[in-house]
């Protein structure tokens, strides 16, 4: 069965690695018309206490609400905020030698 791709989505491995490592860079991916024309997402990693990541937190829109620049200026402080505290709840249970994920 063949996968339908949207004309943003990255088909390519050196596209994928090279989107991989601005990520990385940056702390967040944004997707832009890659699941549906019109849509949005930004997201954020989240990491235990070593660094492994056991978790995403996205944000989804459709450009009639929002631009990618008012996602990033608007919507990404706010998305960082609520990982900040989703870190410190995860940390909290690795104190306690609770499992995460």
């Amino acid at each position: 069965m063949g996968r339908n791709h949207k004309a943003a989505s990255l088909t390519k491995l050196d596209q994928l690695k090279a989107a991989l490592a601005e990520i990385r860079a940056e702390g967040f991916a944004m997707a832009i018309d890659e699941l549906e024309d019109g849509t949005l997402s930004i997201a954020v990693l989240l990491s235990e206490r070593r660094g492994r990541v056991v978790a995403a937190m996205s944000v989804a829109s459709h450009r009639s609400r929002n631009s990618p620049e008012k996602m990033k200026s608007d919507v990404l402080p706010l998305l960082r905020g609520a990982a900040d505290r989703v870190h410190d709840i995860l940390r909290d249970f690795q104190d306690r030698n609770w499992t995460v994920l």
